[in-house]
């Protein structure tokens, strides 16, 4: 089956366990580091390294707005430039939910949540990879049944 789970496990997604989120404190220079080290659209932001329930999403088009206001990077918090709650998918979403999201929406990044807990996060190149991938089947029927423990 084509959901969430099985799209986390391929090409460009990333995972929340190698820390691809900021928290709410985290300031502008460590949001601007991470995204540009993680080549992400966007970075989700958690409320605490230990719930890690998204709170906010920062884009590069939030930080270049800043930038162009002429803020100083190391004067704002996540929490302050942050979009609000943004919209998430639970990991058993399906592949087709995941682009109409991100179709209706205009969204680059999902954040991907199980039981509230973010998990990892699927962009548009996630998505063409899984489609593009010549194992996209053997992905989909060997993780099938939450094989993966996230």
């Amino acid at each position: 089956m084509n959901i969430a789970r099985n799209i986390m496990l391929m090409g460009c997604t990333r995972f929340a366990s190698k820390k691809n989120w900021v928290e709410r404190n985290a300031n502008g220079r460590d949001i601007a580091n991470k995204l540009l080290t993680s080549r992400l659209a966007g970075i989700p932001v958690v409320d605490d390294k230990d719930s890690r329930r998204v709170i906010g999403i920062i884009t590069q088009m939030n930080l270049l707005g800043i930038f162009r206001e002429g803020m100083d990077i190391d004067e704002f918090t996540a929490e302050k430039i942050m979009s609000g709650i943004p919209k998430t998918a639970d990991i058993d979403t399906t592949a087709d939910e995941l682009i109409d999201m991100m179709a209706e929406n205009n969204f680059t990044t999902i954040p991907i949540t199980k039981n509230g807990r973010l998990v990892g996060i699927v962009e548009r190149c996630s998505l063409m990879d899984f489609f593009m991938s010549p194992n996209m089947e053997r992905y989909a029927t060997r993780y099938a049944g939450s094989a993966v423990n996230f």
